[in-house]
């Protein structure tokens, strides 16, 4: 009898072992570091100095510096005309803790500059410029939070920038340089005399869900351009690498203040780019714009405009394009092409699949067979499921 339930004893230590083992653990620092205003205020007493909350103040440029690790903020904070800009590399959470952090600063709240950062908590960002969050050259996830201005991203000459957007609200984002890539799978991203999405200068994007909605273009891809003063002579950035879209809802509404002298495009609008794929995504434009998909270009663009689709996509009706007033974009037209748009409202659709009831005819095409038809491995969590049962019925022998 003691034998025996001695080794009912080891069969349940080798349970827990087993669910301690396939149970993920939750990826929050289990101690992070409490911020308050009080904490920041502190850290001016004295500058160029870390406080033991690792804050270092910049009397200077009027900024905090953090050094790496996991913060947590405790209460709304308000910044006035200071600022938090990291330059320590390292692994950083911001636990934004469903506070709001606000300030009056001529530059982003919250600057990342390089290493490994997390944004999460669902807190809020105030800023008084363009862009309430700047992540250049670093690492980035940002889980969620609402931010008053755009969110901008990049990459300097040299360097990369991995950003991923999770969810959020903000008036749009910015990705430039070409060590960039970003992606956002979800969000809310609206604004209205600037575009939602922009792509510049080599950057690379990818848009898998999310709502977009601009008064003039929705998504953008453009080259800068920049005029000498004295020679007059034009240079040109370097043309986006790629753009990718596998979902979303694009919408320009065409409302633009009376005070802007610009004018709605359309929900995409190319100036330029090297690749453009589209596996998904609704596109709708207003009346009073050229239409859903806007391009710069020379060559037949009907073809082009199709050219975009991912295999096995179309659109959801036959396309059809038309030539549109070119001299509006001048500024962005210093090559001489035309402008052309599609119809105002398209969306990208999968191409129907075959009934997966239906045997098929003995012929494999591994290029082209539907993932769901294959036979999969069984799925981690499934095999420890057996081997808990397999356990169970030891332990009732």
């Amino acid at each position: 009898m003691v034998k025996h339930r001695f080794n009912r004893f080891l069969v349940l230590v080798s349970i827990f072992a087993l669910v301690f083992t396939f149970v993920p653990f939750n990826s929050k620092a289990a101690n992070p570091i409490t911020l308050t205003e009080q904490d920041f205020v502190d850290s001016i007493d004295t500058p160029g100095v870390a406080t033991s909350k690792g804050i270092i103040y910049n009397d200077y440029l009027h900024t905090f510096d953090l050094l790496p690790n996991s913060y947590i903020f405790a209460e709304d904070i308000d910044f006035g005309e200071f600022r938090i800009i990291v330059t320590n590399d390292g692994v950083f959470i911001l636990d934004l803790n469903n506070k709001t952090l606000h300030s009056t600063s001529e530059s982003p709240l919250i600057t990342f500059d390089t290493g490994k950062v997390t944004i999460t908590g669902n807190g809020k960002v105030e800023s008084g410029v363009a862009a309430s969050m700047s992540l250049y050259n670093c690492e980035a996830t940002v889980v969620n939070g609402t931010f008053d201005k755009m969110i901008t991203s990049g990459a300097d000459e040299g360097k990369t920038a991995k950003i991923v957007i999770e969810d959020a609200t903000c008036k749009g984002v910015l990705v430039r340089g070409e060590g960039a890539e970003l992606t956002i799978n979800g969000g809310t991203y609206e604004a209205l005399i600037n575009p939602a999405v922009q792509i510049v200068d080599g950057a690379s994007i990818v848009i898998n869900d999310g709502t977009f909605i601009s008064g003039v273009e929705t998504l953008v891809t453009q080259t800068d351009y920049f005029k000498d003063p004295t020679t007059g002579e034009w240079y040109i950035g370097a043309v986006p690498k790629s753009v990718t879209i596998n979902g979303g809802t694009f919408t320009c509404t065409g409302e633009i203040p009376e005070y802007s002298d610009d004018f709605p495009k359309g929900a995409l609008f190319f100036y330029d780019c090297e690749k453009v794929v589209l596996n998904g995504g609704t596109f709708n434009s207003s009346d009073n714009s050229y239409g859903g998909i806007v391009i710069l270009s020379n060559d037949d663009a009907q073809s082009v405009i199709n050219s975009f689709l991912g295999n096995g996509y179309s659109y959801n009706e036959p396309l059809s394009v038309e030539e549109k007033d070119v001299s509006k974009i001048e500024y962005y037209n210093i090559n001489g092409r035309k402008c052309y748009a599609s119809q105002k409202n398209i969306s990208v659709v999968k191409a129907s699949q075959p009934d997966s009831n239906v045997p098929d005819s003995g012929n494999s095409d591994s290029n082209n067979s539907d993932d769901n038809s294959k036979v999969k491995p069984p799925k981690t969590g499934d095999i420890f499921l057996s081997w808990i049962f397999d356990i169970i019925g030891v332990i009732n022998d």
